[in-house]
């Protein structure tokens, strides 16, 4: 049975969710996760959309459906991915999650959603918009069975011109951004025809279980008694928050550094440090935080490489020492305060391949986005991603850098006062 959803100019006709399995038989099992993966603030799906254009070869007309080849590749993906297809599990006796995989004949797979749009994705300018909210309805945010999250869920929508979107939503607890460009990815492959994905993930969260350091290390200097308060952020959870995108010229950023070097001439800076600190600051100026209260900046850091493993570390003074596991594990706590707009949780995509090679069939991948829904869509949260192959055509893009941030709507146009302030500077230099 189809059903609507409709915003504004775009209106969607969705069929039944159906839950993907490997395509292959995988014997029930219980997985353990690390002590990382279960801080709570974890325990939440990440959504992206992935924006593909039909080139000249298509057309509207054309009898190519990407939910049917997308859910194959799904089913083939699990094979190697089927942890995914599994339920996150809070343990009664020790309140740790681990991964239940068909156990006791219980409902297990992927949701998945196929639907259809009423517009071109060139009438919604490819999602390469200031207001990310259209992001919403291109992804399944559905609500889990009692007590068992879904670490994956996806939905594919084709539009009238032949393009579609992949809506993706993985679990934070499962793996972090690297992680899931890599399932991404092994999709994308296996739908093109390999009989394997380039990368095959292993699973050793058990060796990653351990209890925290006695040895004494630096701590986030935050409480909930020192927190810095904003006026636009109300206690009841009412405030309206809302995403946006904006660009920010390579030629912004070389004029940032410089200005910064010009007073510091014995330093360097990466474009990653210069942002950073830029958007900190902007945040804190958009939302007129009480300047007797502290905030502070978390950057969220690969510390292992395997497949889906993450971390977070509060960065203070140094960087050396925020990267060791004793810290991570020990600054964990420090972030966990209900938003106020005092924290700025920082994610940089860059360069974790979500838009490298990954064009399908004569579809060529045109943007990538996150959307504002669960963990990506809080008030703490800033992203900085990769300019999007639309930006191709425009040279001052080049070295640039996309910035996802949300904030109450009314301290938004402070903010983009601020990064527009980013061009006065660069003129002056």
């Amino acid at each position: 049975m189809a059903y609507q959803k409709a915003r504004l100019n775009l209106k969607l006709e969705m069929k039944d969710i159906v839950l993907v399995k490997p395509s292959k038989s995988i014997p029930s099992c219980i997985l353990s996760l690390s002590t990382l993966d279960n801080i709570y603030i974890n325990n939440n799906l990440c959504h992206f959309v992935h924006v593909y254009r039909s080139s000249t070869i298509h057309d509207s007309d054309s009898g190519f459906h990407p939910s049917h080849v997308f859910k194959e590749a799904l089913s083939k993906a699990l094979d190697y991915y089927y942890p995914l297809a599994g339920r996150l599990v809070k343990h009664a006796g020790d309140g740790r999650l681990r991964v239940e995989f068909g156990l006791g004949g219980a409902e297990y797979g992927v949701p998945f959603l196929e639907a259809y749009a009423n517009c071109t994705l060139s009438s919604l300018h490819y999602l390469d918009n200031t207001d990310t909210e259209i992001a919403k309805d291109l992804v399944l945010d559905i609500p889990s069975p009692k007590d068992k999250s879904y670490p994956l869920v996806l939905m594919v929508t084709k539009f009238l011109c032949g393009g579609f979107t992949i809506g993706m939503g993985l679990s934070h607890a499962i793996c972090d951004g690297f992680g899931a460009s890599q399932i991404f990815r092994a999709i994308v492959e296996l739908g093109s025809g390999r009989t394997e994905p380039s990368v095959k993930p292993v699973w050793e969260r058990e060796k990653q279980v351990r209890s925290i350091a006695i040895k004494p290390f630096p701590q986030c200097p935050m409480d909930r008694e020192s927190v810095s308060l904003s006026p636009f952020v109300n206690q009841n959870n009412t405030t309206i928050i809302k995403q946006y995108c904006f660009k920010v010229e390579g030629e912004m950023i070389t004029g940032l550094k410089l200005s910064l070097m010009n007073k510091n001439e014995k330093m360097r800076f990466t474009t990653f440090e210069v942002l950073a600190g830029y958007v900190w600051r902007s945040r804190a100026r958009a939302l007129k935080l009480n300047s007797n209260g502290e905030t502070v900046l978390t950057i969220a850091a690969r510390v292992l490489w395997k497949f889906y493993y993450r971390c977070k570390c509060c960065f203070k003074k140094t960087k050396n020492i925020a990267f060791t596991a004793d810290y991570v594990t020990n600054s964990i706590n420090s972030l966990e305060l209900e938003a106020s707009g005092a924290v700025t949780s920082l994610s940089e995509l860059k360069h974790l391949g979500f838009q490298e090679n990954l064009n399908f069939e004569g579809y060529e991948l045109v943007n990538f986005l996150t959307a504002p829904c669960k963990m990506l869509g809080t008030l703490d949260t800033c992203i900085f991603s990769s300019p999007n192959k639309l930006d191709d055509h425009d040279l001052s893009m080049e070295g640039g850098v996309r910035i996802f941030t949300s904030l109450p709507v009314a301290a938004m146009p402070k903010f983009k006062d601020e990064i527009e302030a980013l061009s006065f500077l660069h003129s002056k230099l």
